[in-house]
């Protein structure tokens, strides 16, 4: 509703679009579900961290690096849930699409719990508890690619 907000947009996609050329060169050189739970481990330091800073540029700063971070969520875990059953790619294909749709209703349930309570800090509990989700799901992963080996 401010519209300053528009900086904190703005640089969200802009950081979010450096971090898949990052993601895009890293993850050739680094294990795709490390690279996943070291991004959701400093997402959810940011989520934290904004749930405390108060001053705008700090927060632009780290809306932007969680941006970055959320850059490769996307097209790791659909490389990891084909590479597990390349017999069901069709499958997964219909599952990551399901859940393309989940993060386009984020967005406006986020917004409600902002306009329910009043407080947008409130609003990140939902981000911060999506961001535990995924980082539980790297976690599971990575377990489970140890143990095969």
């Amino acid at each position: 509703d401010d519209p300053s907000s528009i900086l904190t947009t703005t640089g969200f996609y802009a950081c979010r679009i450096v971090g898949t050329l990052v993601g895009a060169w890293t993850l050739v050189r680094v294990s795709d579900t490390k690279y996943l739970g070291w991004n959701m481990a400093l997402a959810l330091v940011l989520c934290v961290a904004l749930f405390f800073l108060r001053n705008n540029t700090a927060i632009y700063a780290a809306v932007g690096i969680l941006g970055f971070t959320m850059a490769c969520v996307f097209a790791t875990f659909y490389a990891v849930a084909t590479r597990a059953v390349p017999e069901r790619a069709n499958e997964v294909a219909g599952l990551m699409i399901l859940a393309i749709s989940a993060g386009a209703v984020s967005g406006p349930v986020c917004g409600a719990i902002i306009r329910m309570t009043g407080d947008p800090h409130r609003g990140m509990f939902f981000v911060g508890a999506c961001i535990c989700y995924m980082l539980w799901a790297s976690w599971y992963v990575t377990r489970l690619n140890a143990r095969k080996r």
